[in-house]
Formats: C-alpha cells, sequence, structure tokens
C-alpha cells in the first residue's frame, strides 16, 4: 500500500485501500499509525464507501466537494439522498453546492434527532430486535466516536427510521399496558389538529397537564406524537376545574378576543420595535463579518518558514471547514486531485495566508462561535469596533422607515401615493383627459368664396 504515500491519492482510491487493509483484519487505529492519519480520519474516509450511487456519481464528477461528501456518507440512504437533493438544489456548471455550514444546519435541524428527548429505553435491546440497543449503536454519536469526532453531542441518531419504528413499537407497548392495567386513557397530541391516523386523539386546546396535585377529573393523557411520543401524563380535561383552568374561564370566544385586546397600542407598538432593533442589529452583525472577510486577505500574516509549505497546506485542507473558509476568504478552489501539485505553484507568502486562513476556518467551526472571527479580525490589527458602529449605521439605513411608528409609516406610505398618483384622475394623466376632452372641430375650406364643409 505504498501508494497511499503518493500525493494525488483520491478520496475514494484512499477510501479502497483502507477497505483492503481492513479485510485483513486490521483494525482501524493500526491503518492509522501506518498511514500517519488519525483514526477519525482512517474511519471517515472508509465510509465514503457507503455513498449513494447518485450522490457518488457527483462526487466522482467533483461536483460535490469532499466536506459534503464527508457529512453526507454518515447518513442513511433515503437521509443520504435527502441531504444530496437538499444542498444541489438549483445546482449547474455556473454554480455551487449550497455551503457546507449550511448542510451541516440542515442535517442537524432535519435529519439528526435527540435521543435524549425519546420516551422509549435506549438499553432495551428487544424493543425492536433488528436494530438492537441505541447504546452500543453504530449510529448513535456517542457510541461511534471516530466517525461522528465533531459532534459533541453524545446522544444523536443519525437515523430517523430507526428512531420513528422505535417510537412507535414504545407506543404499543404503553398502550397494552395500559389495556391490561385497565386504566382509563386518552390519546393526546401537542399540535393543534389530529393526526390522520389518530381520530380520536384530543388536540393541546382541549386539555392541561398536571404538574401537582391531581384533580377528581384527572386522566391519563397518551402522548401519540412529538419527540416523546408514548410518553404519559396525567391532565385534565374539565375547562370548568378552577384548579387546572382557572377560576375565570370562559367558553365564551367574545371573551378570549376581549383578553386579546388588552394588549395597548403603545405596548404592541414596543413591541414592534424591539423586534426591528434585534433584526437591524443582526444585519450589523452579518455586515460586520461580510466586511472583516472582506479585508482579511491585506491583514493575514506574510512570514512563516517556507519549509514544507505546500505539505503544511495540503494537510490543511484536508478539512472540509479549512478548505470551505479557503475558498470563501482567498477565492482559492483546488479540488482534491493534484492539490499538491497546485500549491507548489504558489508563492510562500500566499501559502502562509492559505495556511492562516484554513486554521481560523477550522477554529471557527470547532468552537461553534464565529466570535473567533470578530477576535481573529482584532488580534490581526482590523479596527473591529469601528467596523461594527460603521455596520450598525448601515443597517439603521435599510430600516429606518421599519423603526418609525406605525401611524408615521402610513402617513409616509399615503403621501407617497398622493404624490405618484398628482396629476392623474383614475389613473389617466390630466394632459390626457385634455387632449381627449377636446372637440373634434371640423375644418373648413374656403372655395369660391364659400365655406364648404370638408
Amino acid at each position: 500500500m505504498t501508494f497511499l504515500h503518493r500525493k494525488d491519492i483520491t478520496p475514494m482510491e484512499e477510501a479502497n485501500a483502507y477497505m483492503e487493509l481492513s479485510k485483513k483484519g486490521i483494525a482501524p487505529e493500526t491503518i492509522a499509525a501506518r498511514v500517519a492519519k488519525s483514526e477519525s480520519h482512517i474511519v471517515r474516509i472508509l465510509r465514503l464507501l457507503k455513498l449513494i450511487p447518485e450522490v457518488k456519481k457527483s462526487f466522482d464528477k467533483n461536483e460535490l466537494p469532499l466536506g459534503h461528501a464527508l457529512e453526507i456518507c454518515r447518513l442513511e440512504p433515503a437521509e443520504q439522498m435527502k441531504s444530496f437533493e437538499w444542498a444541489m438544489e438549483n445546482f449547474d456548471e455556473n454554480s455551487q453546492p449550497k455551503s457546507l455550514g449550511d448542510l451541516r444546519q440542515f442535517i442537524t435541524e432535519e435529519i439528526h434527532l435527540d435521543l435524549r428527548e425519546a420516551a422509549f429505553d435506549k438499553k432495551d435491546a428487544t424493543l425492536c430486535p433488528l436494530a438492537g440497543a441505541c447504546t452500543n449503536c453504530n449510529k448513535r454519536t456517542g457510541f461511534n466516536k471516530e466517525l461522528f469526532n465533531d459532534i459533541t453531542k453524545a446522544d444523536i441518531c443519525a437515523d430517523p427510521k430507526c428512531f420513528n419504528e422505535k417510537q412507535m413499537a414504545h407506543l404499543e407497548r404503553v398502550k397494552t399496558k395500559l389495556k391490561t392495567e385497565k386504566k382509563k386513557f386518552v390519546e393526546i397530541t401537542s399540535g393543534f389538529t389530529k393526526p390522520k391516523d389518530h381520530p380520536n386523539a384530543i388536540t393541546d386546546r382541549s386539555f392541561k397537564t398536571i404538574t401537582g396535585k391531581p384533580c377528581s377529573k384527572a386522566i391519563v393523557g397518551l402522548l401519540i406524537d412529538g419527540s416523546k411520543k408514548g410518553t404519559e401524563e396525567l391532565i385534565c380535561r374539565d375547562k370548568t376545574c378552577s384548579r387546572h383552568w382557572g377560576s375565570d374561564y370562559r367558553h365564551d370566544s367574545a371573551v378570549e378576543k376581549t383578553k386579546e385586546k388588552v394588549k395597548s397600542a403603545a405596548t404592541v407598538e414596543k413591541e414592534r420595535i424591539e423586534k426591528v432593533n434585534k433584526e437591524m442589529q443582526h444585519h450589523a452583525e452579518e455586515l460586520t463579518k461580510e466586511w472583516i472577510v472582506k479585508a482579511l486577505p491585506d491583514k493575514l500574516p506574510t512570514k512563516l518558514s517556507p519549509k514544507d509549505l505546500p505539505e503544511i497546506a495540503d494537510a490543511i485542507l484536508d478539512n472540509g471547514d479549512a478548505e470551505n473558509f479557503v475558498e470563501t476568504v482567498l477565492k482559492y478552489q483546488f479540488g482534491y486531485s493534484n492539490r499538491i501539485g497546485k500549491l507548489k505553484k504558489k508563492k510562500a507568502a500566499e501559502l502562509v495566508q492559505i495556511i492562516y486562513a484554513g486554521l481560523l476556518g477550522i477554529q471557527i467551526d470547532n468552537d461553534y462561535n464565529e466570535q473567533v472571527l470578530i477576535n481573529k479580525a482584532a488580534e490581526l490589527g482590523m479596527d473591529v469596533k469601528k467596523l461594527q458602529k460603521e455596520a450598525l449605521v448601515e443597517a439603521r439605513k435599510e430600516f429606518t422607515e421599519q423603526l418609525k411608528p406605525i401611524k408615521e409609516q402610513e402617513e409616509t406610505k399615503k403621501a407617497e401615493e398622493h404624490s405618484e398618483n398628482a396629476g392623474t384622475i383614475n389613473g389617466i394623466g390630466v394632459k390626457e383627459i385634455h387632449q381627449t376632452a377636446k372637440p373634434n372641430r371640423k375644418k373648413r375650406t374656403v372655395k369660391k368664396g364659400k365655406k364648404v364643409k370638408k
């Protein structure tokens, strides 16, 4: 496997080489020691062999970056396709896939599930015998630490299908237990509408969860949706119950509407202004980061020992976060194929900037905190406070109109509409109306001393 030390080896060639060693019974940690790589690197590169055909094809064509492929390959086939389609939405030869950071956020929000919220027992291997227990499952981040080395939460499930199957199995178990114990219960949902497959469920508007002393009308509620599906709760459905619904409860919708109107106009306006101010502040923060990124090339250090600079840069760019940040800041796109050759053509000063930018990209992602970018900019001599003030001024310009009181905004809008309609009647210009209103006078010509109609 000496070719593993080639500088132009592709990720797939590397993955296949590791697989050949694995088939001989060599463990990832042993392979890592042989090739001077981390065990996590070996495990993640090996996982590329699990890419579904559609994703692999795009990766082989250099359409999908390595960082994206390493994120997607950790998922199950259905979730791979879902993430791939999202990342490549509107992709063509003139565009790029969505950013690596956005892809990670999508996977976190749309695919990963928090096992800590699940009602079923994570240690129970009998719940779904084919899946086994969650505690020693390779799709749980806390168990497969080398594959999910960048995820700090230990109880994240990367397989929604298995998670949902266990939820359903647990729900049926609880139902059977309650029926066996002859306990009266009702299915409850955390949403505003009933699921189609649970027509007898009641919505959260029809009950109150009992946290203290139960009343005489207390009953068991079985949650049939959400991340806590299968949870038993003690609930009260009696809307006349003063302990859990309040003594002033009324069914009259007019009373409810009156309660909604209790907020004064001043309170509503204050809340609106606070919301606009938050949006403006966020916009200013985004502008600050954007301007820092634009100014970084002039501030990055240019002095470093030239020895092995290309190899250092190449090693750093193995990290998807570094590659993504270097591309954003310095506009360099190396790809994986013959990257070292391209780097060797760069000047020493350019290589140093690539290294610093790459390390900064890794640090930002590892800390999950973009304040790192602000701090580094200050260290490099940028006047960050000045940039932040200027960004806030710029943002304020865009939010000036929204910060005005609603009444003043409406008056401004009416004035603009009046100005646009000035000189018009029903949308028709006055001049045009005058021309239209002129009588069609017929011309007369003089012939032999007489006026004759033409």
